[in-house]
């Protein structure tokens, strides 16, 4: 890049220093991650996040459990529970946590597990002390309840990644999972012999996804497959078969798409050797986005389910046909967006993709505000004279007091073509001199306005943004205010930048600049277009990334290397200040530039071990916000004067 300065970052070591961080005593119980019911009671039910939680009533309500030994920015990725009465739950963040006293009482496990992938710990037969983990590219065994583990060398070496994978809750040593070896092809893997060796055993003619794999509780020597017709995708439909040689060969059993009812005893088997088995051909998910692996079946009472979706829990005891939100005492989300009353200096707006929480002091307390729960939360933004908030959820506008009371729904379509996707509001002259408050919102080519607060739109007018982008779905990036002049942003889907200086009206097209994602620009109070752009064209997350500053229409003016290996999450400048730049890394660490970028250094503290995905400076006391995913709203006071590591640059 010409006239550019390309430097890379080494972080120095230092001793620790004292940042004044607060983590926020609201939104902490971070994403739902994992959910498990009791195999011997329906109505106890773990979930967890950053924090462990429990319903004594099928999910209905929940209360947190105080003494789980998590550590600061730990996130469950597994939970299970033994078929004993006696047996152990486990539960796997970045260490092994055991109960022997059915969630009484915790202690870390000195067993060392390694990673655990998607399908997590699984237990064998009641009374077998047989447990496995899966992980991406290797299986564990125990023999003993989790107390020790042997990695399972029957894994083909050549696997490319371990997808699905189950253990059978009746034959301790059958196992089964996918892989996909040969391009796309998913090849189903089977063991009958405890994972001392696999066979690659066909699907049946038509089916290529292993949505489960079982043995016969009355007879080990049959083996049943349900299958899936579309993978991991969000829709259920599948068929049953049972092989009596081990896989070889199948015969279909019961296929629930069509108009054939399965006799009694057919049903009776196939309840009991897959919990999940629904009466009729309607979709597991009954309407709501879910794939197999964000839901628990209950082995004790057929038909309840609970799931996990967007960082909300749902529940059905009717096997998936009709759901209910089961989020009573239950803190979950992930913070993606931040919004500064622009009238009181200590409150805010967080929201997540389906939660939306109000501060009213600074982060020390925090309340729920209730919208729809089926809304998707794409922005929050303040009227521009403060009086009210608005969100823009998947189904529309919605509108409260900047307090937070009495919400309502001022704007929506059913169809998708016409959602917005920016939201804001500045102040403007009218006729006669005095201040006009405008709130726009647009979408693909159209434009919406209100001059009331909000509280009423009309159609503005098409805007030329849906042929520039050709129908693809964009989303704003960055925002700058100027004497009543905004500057907008959008990175559509074909790694294009547009801008607009008319609140959407017309859009002007820039060069491409690929894999960027919401809030990763941000503007200083010079105007400077601060970003960080992905080096590797395949976006790996070990790839590398430079923080870059765009003062014009062209290339970047100044570029930084950022450490290797570390994604970004997230950018932020100070409001009066066109020095000073933050930037969110992956593992919760926060970089600082007090001079545009000549010199960076590394904040002590904060959200660390977990992803920040946004950063906020309130423009009332220039404290940094920050919303992580699954630990909450980290608040951290004087930013500028926070003692930090030096980073050392390397030309």
């Amino acid at each position: 890049m010409r006239g550019a300065l390309v430097a890379a970052l080494v972080v120095l070591t230092c001793a620790p220093a004292h940042a004044q961080w607060q983590a926020a005593t609201g939104p902490l119980g971070g994403r739902i991650y994992a959910v498990a019911i009791d195999p011997l009671d329906a109505d106890s039910v773990y979930a967890g996040g950053c924090l462990l939680w429990h319903s004594s009533d099928g999910g209905a309500t929940w209360a947190r459990v105080e003494n789980v030994p998590l550590m600061p920015g730990e996130r469950i990725v597994s939970i299970a529970i033994s078929r004993d009465e006696d047996g152990p739950i486990l539960v796997y963040a970045s260490q092994l946590l055991v109960s022997l006293d059915r969630g009484d009482t915790w202690a870390v496990s000195e067993a060392s597990l390694g990673a655990v992938g998607r399908s997590g710990i699984q237990f064998g037969p009641a009374g077998s002390g047989v447990v496995y983990c899966g992980g991406c590219f290797e299986i564990r065994r125990s023999n003993d309840n989790g107390k020790t583990w042997a990695v399972l060398g029957a894994v083909p070496e050549d696997v490319r990644t371990i997808e699905n994978f189950v253990a059978d809750r009746f034959d301790a040593d059958t196992i089964s999972f996918m892989d996909r070896r040969e391009s796309e092809k998913a090849l189903l893997m089977l063991s009958r012999d405890g994972g001392k060796s696999f066979a690659n055993v066909p699907f049946p003619e038509g089916e290529n996804f292993a949505a489960s794999v079982s043995t016969d509780p009355d007879d080990k020597t049959i083996v049943y497959l349900c299958t899936q017709n579309n993978g991991w995708g969000r829709g259920h439909e599948r068929r049953y078969f049972y092989s009596y040689d081990d896989g070889a060969s199948w015969e279909l059993l019961w296929d629930p798409t069509t108009e054939e009812e399965a006799d009694p005893a057919t049903r009776r088997k196939l309840r009991r050797v897959f919990p999940d088995v629904i009466p009729t051909p309607v979709p597991v998910r009954g309407g709501t986005a879910l794939r197999r692996r964000e839901l628990a079946w209950s082995e004790d009472k057929p038909g309840r389910v609970v799931g996990e979706y967007l960082g909300q829990v749902l529940r059905s005891d009717d096997f998936g046909t009709n759901w209910e939100f089961a989020m009573e005492g239950l803190v979950s989300t992930s913070i993606r967006r931040i919004a500064f009353d622009p009238q009181d200096p200590k409150a805010a707006y967080c929201a997540g993709q389906k939660h939306l929480w109000r501060t009213p002091d600074h982060g020390e307390t925090w309340v729920t505000m209730r919208l729809d729960r089926g809304d998707v939360i794409t922005a929050v933004t303040f009227s521009a004279d403060g009086k009210s908030v608005l969100v823009l959820a998947a189904d529309g506008i919605w509108r409260a007091s900047s307090e937070g009371q009495d919400w309502s729904k001022v704007w929506e379509s059913d169809h998708r073509e016409k959602r917005p996707f920016v939201l804001s509001s500045y102040r403007a002259k009218g006729e006669t001199g005095a201040a006009r408050h405008v709130c726009v919102a647009v979408g693909n080519g159209f434009r919406l306005e209100s001059t009331d607060g909000g509280a009423t739109w009309r159609d503005a007018g098409e805007t030329n943004f849906k042929q520039q982008v050709y129908g693809h779905v964009a989303w704003p990036y960055a925002q700058r205010v100027v004497e009543d002049a905004e500057s907008w942003f959008v990175h559509d889907q074909k790694s294009r930048i547009l801008s607009s200086l008319d609140q959407g009206r017309t859009w002007e097209l820039h060069a491409p600049t690929k894999h960027l994602r919401l809030n990763d620009w941000a503007f200083a109070a010079d105007g400077t277009l601060w970003t960080v752009r992905n080096l590797d064209a395949y976006n790996r997350p070990g790839g590398e990334r430079e923080l870059a500053a765009f003062s014009g229409k062209g290339d970047p003016t100044k570029t930084f290397r950022l450490p290797k290996g570390l994604s970004r999450m997230a950018v932020a400048c100070g409001p009066e200040d066109d020095q000073t730049v933050y930037v969110a890394l992956t593992d919760g660490r926060m970089l600082r530039t007090t001079d545009a970028g000549r010199t960076f250094a590394l904040l002590d503290g904060g959200p660390r071990g977990v992803g920040s995905l946004c950063l906020a400076v309130s423009p009332h006391d220039g404290a940094l916000w920050v919303g992580t995913d699954g630990n909450g709203v980290w608040i951290l006071d004087n930013p500028k004067r926070a003692e930090a590591c030096p980073v050392e640059r390397e030309h």
